[in-house]
């Protein structure tokens, strides 16, 4: 379940108006994920974070999983494939970042 960080800090506000612990609440869903074999997708950002997902990972026996670096190990081997070297795809990037346009070689 994919849940944006403004709807769940609104459930988190609608659970403290109704007296419900948002913690506890997060608990929940997170335990009835694992029972039900799915996942609970969380965005952690922040430089004050580190170590979260390992420890939420730890306390409900769960495997915290990058989804950054899966992507970029997935692209750095497909830049390879393509015999495209790193730098490049970054600058091109970059470029695509600051003005919004998508360069051809980045585009293929």
């Amino acid at each position: 379940m994919l849940t944006s960080t403004s709807s769940l800090y609104a459930a988190a506000q609608s659970r403290i108006a109704e007296g419900r612990d948002p913690r506890e609440v997060l608990s929940a869903r997170l335990t009835e994920s694992r029972r039900l074999g799915g996942f609970l997708a969380l965005t952690l950002k922040g430089p004050d974070l580190p170590g979260v997902a390992d420890a939420l990972a730890a306390r409900y026996d769960t495997a915290a999983v990058s989804l950054s670096a899966v992507f970029l190990d997935v692209l750095r081997e497909l830049a390879e494939e393509q015999s495209v070297r790193w730098q490049a795809l970054l600058k091109a990037d970059a470029k695509f970042a600051a003005t919004g346009t998508l360069g051809a070689a980045l585009a293929s």
